[in-house]
């Protein structure tokens, strides 16, 4: 999964990959005849986004005091720029460390492919619980890597490009909770919508809508059908998805 999202990426956001240490996004700004013509400091919402994964970093080792925002819109009084929040947690964790090991443009751009990987792998598990047929999952994989909106948003520097990555996670949790009846599937459907809200609120809220219906879907493919005026069922089910609202609760 996460090869094919790597050979996915390397072909929608090329030449990205030619200037992965000095390049924050695919660069290109047109085709010309000999060539593209990349340009350098295009102002975009990537370079927002990464401020905050880099603040995250900072807290970490200690060069900033956790959750102030010293550097924007500073007046000059440090007192009030205590901005608590998940900064887009767990994505800045992952940024951090790939950071470590790189500077922080390799590090954004391979949290994009991170972020890729982890679509491509939470689709084959869900894909998979619906067709015995590996080429059918793969299929399934595919389309949701070169989903244009996903491209659009991830390339442009939104954080709804990484929250996208946690719908799949949240359809896999309530398949699991309601077809197996296990608090494993409640742990990872609310995980997914507790880190959507911490990624973008868009992403959240329509994932939140769409789980009712997804919700649908996974109690069709029971087997065998339990009947709708099962009471004890539905108490299981319940049960399976109480850690889901517990963590969406918090």
């Amino acid at each position: 999964a996460f090869a094919l999202a790597l050979l996915i990426w390397l072909i929608f956001s090329w030449p990205l990959a030619l200037h992965l240490g000095d390049a924050a996004s695919t660069g290109v700004a047109k085709r010309q005849t000999g060539g593209m013509e990349v340009h350098s400091m295009i102002p975009g919402d990537h370079l927002q986004f990464i401020y905050y994964l880099w603040l995250s970093g900072e807290y970490l080792t200690g060069q900033t005091p956790f959750f102030y925002n010293v550097y924007e819109f500073n007046l000059g009084d440090d007192s009030e720029r205590y901005r608590p929040g998940a900064y887009y947690f767990p994505w800045n964790m992952i940024f951090v460390g790939l950071e470590a090991f790189s500077n922080r443009a390799v590090a954004w751009n391979l949290l994009a492919v991170v972020a890729l990987g982890l679509l491509a792998w939470f689709t084959l598990l869900l894909a998979r619980r619906y067709t015995d047929r590996p080429a059918e999952a793969w299929v399934g994989v595919l389309l949701a890597l070169v989903f244009p909106y996903q491209w659009i948003q991830l390339l442009g520097g939104s954080p709804a490009g990484f929250g996208m990555v946690l719908i799949p996670l949240l359809f896999l949790g309530l398949d699991i909770a309601i077809r197996e009846e296990r608090w494993l599937g409640g742990l990872l459907a609310g995980a997914a919508l507790l880190f959507a809200t911490f990624t973008d609120t868009h992403a959240f809220y329509f994932g939140a809508l769409a789980a009712p219906a997804w919700s649908l879907v996974a109690w069709s493919q029971r087997r065998p059908w339990p009947g709708w005026l099962n009471g004890r069922c539905y108490g299981r089910i319940l049960r399976a998805l109480s850690p889901a609202a517990l963590l969406v609760g918090a």
